[in-house]
């Protein structure tokens, strides 16, 4: 699939997650934003399109934290009761014609029919997750084979011009007000992804050459770091009984720079991407060392060496682990 076809793909993905997540929380929302289905679409998005919106919600997204569902569906149900703070209404009739089930419901059940669709049993038509569902149906059958498929693209657009873009970005801001650690990054999400349907899918996507990921630019002491700070989990610090070794998939990076400016040894820089860049790959490894008391191994070779080098020696009882450390601290003691 080309590119444009692959950002079609990634904004149909998209619309067909946020419909979900933006309705009574299903199952999945129980996990934590990162293992959501509707991660690797937004995440696919923000590196094809290199729209910083984008990239600022995949990372607000990969920080929200795994909570019962109840819990979840709670949330949800707040959104609609907020006794003495302003109401997020997730149905257009409510935010435009100032009540529900308004002429702008019946415009949309219009829309829907002419196409074959029926509502979903239970919802408006307006609902917020309906008008998701139906821009990611169309935009799915701008990559079918369908005969009219590319038209369907054009269609999307405006009916989002018509319809969401008339209400979806003040939804959006108000779920961000909100400052909840679930809804605040879905109206990050929201907002950015609505921009972003606004466009002509024909638009050029971001310029890979422009597109950079966390390269080595020296010596790494392996600290693990630039791993904690990254919100995608890009950079991971993988471990064997024989060594230490920094890995990068750049398929799950966004650019953002954080491993970059939390490195103290300036040991990463920020570079194209090599040809097989979507591989995990290795950045950097070093042995691990073994206490030389118990046999055991500790950590790797790179980290005693930072140690030292910040200690200017390397005293003996560096390379023992800690357990036996404290034998030997005993025994000159004694």
């Amino acid at each position: 699939m080309d590119t444009v076809g692959r950002l079609i793909e990634a904004r149909s993905a998209l619309c067909f997650g946020l419909a979900e997540a933006l309705s009574d929380p299903p199952d999945w929302m129980a996990g934590s934003g990162i293992d959501w289905p509707l991660f690797p679409p937004a995440l696919e998005l923000a590196r094809l399109t290199g729209a910083p919106a984008l990239a600022q919600a995949v990372e607000a997204l990969a920080g929200i934290p795994a909570e019962p569902l109840p819990a979840r569906r709670r949330r949800y149900r707040n959104l609609l009761a907020r006794p003495g703070r302003p109401s997020v209404h997730l149905y257009q009739s409510l935010a435009v014609d100032g009540r529900l089930a308004g002429p702008t419901m019946l415009d949309l059940e219009q829309i829907y029919r002419a196409v074959g669709l029926t509502v979903f049993p239970g919802e408006l038509p307006d609902h917020v997750s309906v008008e998701l569902w139906f821009v990611g149906w169309m935009l799915e059958q701008a990559v079918s084979q369908s005969p009219q498929r590319q038209s369907w693209s054009a269609l999307a657009r405006e009916f989002v011009r018509q319809h969401p873009a008339r209400w979806w970005p003040n939804l959006a801001r108000s779920l961000v007000e909100l400052e909840d650690a679930v809804y605040a990054p879905l109206g990050r999400l929201l907002s950015a992804l609505t921009a972003e349907l606004e466009r002509p899918v024909s638009s050029r996507p971001a310029d890979k050459k422009r597109f950079r990921v966390p390269q080595m630019a020296g010596s790494c002491s392996l600290c693990g770091f630039c791993a904690q700070v990254c919100p995608t989990q890009a950079l991971r610090i993988l471990e064997t009984d024989r060594e230490t070794g920094l890995v990068l998939n750049t398929a799950y990076c966004i650019a953002c720079t954080r491993c970059v400016q939390v490195c103290e040894s300036q040991s990463l820089e920020m570079a194209a991407p090599p040809p097989d860049g979507a591989l995990p790959r290795v950045l950097y490894s070093a042995d691990r060392a073994v206490c030389p008391a118990c046999g055991q191994p500790t950590v790797s070779q790179a980290e005693l060496q930072a140690v030292a080098d910040r200690l200017g020696e390397r005293p003996f009882w560096l390379d023992y682990c800690l357990d036996c450390r404290m034998k030997l601290n005993g025994a000159s003691l004694r």
